[in-house]
C-alpha cells in the first residue's frame, strides 16, 4: 500500500511541475507578460552568510564573488494577474582554469526552489524582472 502511495505522490508532484510550467508558458503566450531588459537578483555566500543584491542587465556580464552571470531573457506579469518574474541565466564558476556551467535556464521568483542552483558555496535567484 505504501508502494503505491509513494508513486502517486510522485504523480502529483510531477503533474504540479508541468502544470507550472505550462501556465508560464501559456502566460508568455497570452501578452500577459511583459520583457524587462534588467534582472534583479540575490547571492548569499554560504560560507560567510553575506548577502548581496545586484542586477544583471539582459545581455550583460555580471560577475558576483567568483561566480560570472549572464542574464539571457526576463519576464514579468503585467498587473492584472498575481506578480511574478522569471529568468532565464546562465552562472559560470571561474575557481578552475576552465569555466564550468553551474546553472542555465528558467528561474522563477515566486518559487525559487522549483528551478535553483545547486552549487556548494553560492545561492543566487531572482527577485523581479524591470525595466531601466
Amino acid at each position: 500500500m505504501a508502494r503505491g502511495l509513494g508513486s502517486a505522490v510522485k504523480a502529483g508532484c510531477l503533474g504540479g511541475m508541468l502544470w507550472v510550467a505550462m501556465g508560464v508558458s501559456a502566460a508568455a503566450q497570452s501578452g500577459d507578460s511583459v520583457s524587462g531588459d534588467v534582472v534583479v537578483m540575490r547571492g548569499l555566500d554560504k560560507l560567510t552568510g553575506r548577502v548581496e543584491t545586484f542586477e544583471a542587465p539582459i545581455g550583460g556580464v555580471v560577475t558576483y564573488e567568483r561566480l560570472r552571470i549572464e542574464a539571457k531573457a526576463c519576464n514579468r506579469r503585467t498587473e492584472n494577474r498575481a506578480p511574478d518574474s522569471t529568468a532565464f541565466i546562465q552562472v559560470f564558476d571561474t575557481k578552475y582554469d576552465e569555466e564550468v556551467i553551474a546553472f542555465s535556464g528558467w528561474m522563477f521568483a515566486s518559487s525559487p526552489a522549483l528551478s535553483a542552483m545547486d552549487h556548494s558555496r553560492y545561492d543566487v535567484w531572482v527577485l523581479s524582472c524591470k525595466t531601466s
